[in-house]
């Protein structure tokens, strides 16, 4: 049974992951988002699990609020005319929208600077700034996954197709980026990995378009649970880039 509550007092990730732990060990729940700017909380039960058990598992110091409640407290507090509530509340998404996006679009812009400039200095052909980009990318990846390999399971699970299905391929992705970006970086087995790029990456933009037409907002887990990025199709770009690459690799 599909549930919403509202939490607050969530200020940071830490929080968001401190809810996600307390029901990591709950079977029968399917954690569909937990937004941090809002606190809105979706999330799926199995029949016979009562919602007040979860209820009872959330940390005691966020506040949690049925649909309802948040909506009369939200008429209540109320204190502008519906249009210039309804301006703010587009200009502030918008806002955190791209503030939330930062980061990712500085990784990109550092990877594509630091291997442009290595390729100009040591006059490297384009497939070989390709590679090297490649691997770049999957090796800061990776690593922002594994700062905390729980929290980006449960996020990863909730729009790739295998993991959604197969727990033990969210745990192990993160290892397998790991190694992609090292066979890139030493040119070893490049064929082998830029098949495998094709595989996995092909079957997350599968999944990320499949939430993007359904306009679900769920949180990202392209830089792991750390940071709050949401799926946009920044992160559809992003995948699309690689797969480009990897093909361009292959039939050249």
């Amino acid at each position: 049974m599909y549930h919403i509550l509202y939490l607050e007092g969530l200020t940071c990730m830490g929080c968001v992951n401190s809810v996600r732990q307390a029901m990591a060990d709950v079977a029968g729940i399917h954690i569909i988002d937990l937004d941090l700017t809002t606190g809105r909380f979706e999330f799926s039960l199995l029949p016979g699990i009562e919602l007040n058990s979860i209820i009872k598992l959330i940390p005691a110091k966020y506040g949690v609020l049925t649909q309802e409640q948040y909506s009369e407290k939200k008429k209540a507090t109320k204190n502008q005319t519906d249009s210039t509530a309804g301006s703010l509340s587009i200009s502030q998404s918008t806002v955190s929208k791209w503030q939330q996006l930062r980061p990712l679009f500085l990784i990109f812009a550092f990877l594509w600077g630091v291997n442009g400039l290595n390729a100009l200095v040591y006059n490297l052909s384009f497939q070989e700034f390709m590679l090297d980009f490649m691997a770049g990318f999957f090796l800061v990846f990776s690593f922002f996954k594994l700062l905390d390999l729980k929290g980006f399971v449960q996020a990863f699970s909730g729009y790739d197709p295998i993991a959604g299905r197969i727990n033990f391929y969210g745990w192990v992705y993160p290892f397998v980026e790991l190694l992609l970006g090292l066979l890139l970086l030493t040119s070893y087995a490049v064929d082998y990995a830029l098949y495998a790029t094709l595989f996995i990456l092909g079957v997350t933009t599968i999944g990320v378009i499949d939430q993007l037409r359904r306009r679900n907002k769920i949180v990202c887990a392209c830089l792991g649970s750390v940071l709050n990025l949401p799926m946009t199709e920044a992160t559809l770009i992003e995948n699309l880039v690689m797969l480009i690459m990897a093909t361009m690799l292959l039939l050249g």
